[in-house]
C-alpha cells in the first residue's frame, strides 16, 4: 500500500474508533447524536474505501511496467460489428479491473483477439488447452513456471507469471495472463468463467 493510501486508511480507522467511543461514553443518546454518529461512521468507511481503491488504481497503473514486451490490440477482421464491440469491451474490462496484462480469445482454430502484452508468434493450443477442452472446466495456473506445459502460452506473451484458461464451448479458449504469481482471486476466476460462457454464446449465434 502506498504511503498516502496508508495515511488515508489510518485516518478512516481513527475516525471510526472515535465514533464508536463517543457513542459509548455519551451519557444521553439523542436523535441528533444518533444521526451524527451514523453520518460519521459512514464517512469513516468511505475514507477507508478510498484508500483501498487508491491502492488498486496504483497497482493497475504499474502492473505492466515490469514487462518489456510491446502492448497492442489485435482483432480478427472476420468478426462482425456486434461481436467486435462485445469482445473489445470484455477485454478492456479484464485489463482495467483485474491484475491481467494479456488477453487472448481463440475460437474455431483461429485467434479472434489479442490484447495487452503481446507475443510475436502465432498461438496454437497445446496439451493444457486440450485437457481444459476435455474437462470443460476453467484451469488456473497461479505460478505458471511450475507447469512445464505452460510453454504453449509463450506465443501469447513470454514469461507470464500466472495464467487462466477458460474453455469456450467446445470450440475455443479464453486465455488471461496475470501480472504476478497468484494475482487472481476466486471471484475473478469465476468472473472469467462467466464471461467465457457469454463469449461462447455470442460467437455461437
Amino acid at each position: 500500500m502506498q504511503r498516502s493510501a496508508k495515511i488515508t486508511f489510518s485516518i478512516g480507522i481513527l475516525l471510526l474508533i472515535m465514533t464508536v467511543l463517543n457513542t459509548y461514553t455519551s451519557e444521553l443518546i439523542t436523535p441528533e447524536l444518533q444521526r451524527a454518529q451514523v453520518l460519521s461512521g459512514i464517512s469513516s468507511v468511505f475514507i477507508i474505501l478510498i484508500s483501498y481503491l487508491w491502492t488498486e488504481t496504483k497497482q493497475v497503473q504499474i502492473k505492466r511496467s515490469k514487462f518489456s514486451q510491446p502492448e497492442g490490440f489485435i482483432l480478427n477482421p472476420k468478426l462482425d460489428g456486434k461481436n467486435r464491440e462485445e469482445l473489445a469491451w470484455a477485454s478492456h474490462l479484464f485489463l482495467t479491473t483485474t491484475p491481467s496484462i494479456s488477453v487472448c480469445i481463440y475460437w474455431d482454430n483461429e485467434v479472434l483477439l489479442k490484447r495487452g502484452i503481446l507475443g510475436t508468434e502465432a498461438f496454437e493450443p497445446g496439451m493444457i488447452c486440450k485437457e481444459v477442452a476435455i474437462k470443460k472446466q476453467t484451469f488456473y495456473m497461479p505460478k505458471a513456471s511450475l507447469y512445464p506445459g505452460a510453454i504453449e502460452f509463450e506465443s501469447i506473451a513470454k514469461d507470464l507469471p500466472s495464467i487462466i484458461v477458460v474453455p469456450l464451448s467446445n470450440k475455443g479458449f479464453l486465455i488471461v495472463g496475470g501480472s504476478s504469481e497468484r494475482c487472481f482471486n476466486k471471484f475473478q476466476e469465476k468472473m472469467f468463467s462467466s464471461w467465457g460462457e457469454r463469449i461462447s454464446y455470442i460467437l455461437d449465434c
